[in-house]
């Protein structure tokens, strides 16, 4: 399976809180979602990006689904 296939798999099978393990933007974010600030909503970055194109660490998960298969 090409690598490709095997990211878009595993994007099917998982859910948000998954996702933020190989999020290129948790050093700046807490992985708590949408939460209030003084000034309104504070959004996460994956509330307004494409998360495979924009924030999806592709290398690390392909590097995570190779040591899985062992």
């Amino acid at each position: 399976m090409d690598n490709d296939k095997r990211v878009d798999e595993w994007l099917e099978n998982h859910d948000g809180d998954d996702y933020c393990l190989y999020c290129k933007c948790s050093a700046e974010c807490d992985g708590r979602g949408v939460r209030g600030g003084p000034d309104g909503p504070i959004y996460p970055p994956c509330c307004d990006s494409d998360y495979k194109e924009d924030l999806l660490d592709e290398d690390a998960l392909l590097e995570d689904l190779k040591e899985e298969e062992g």
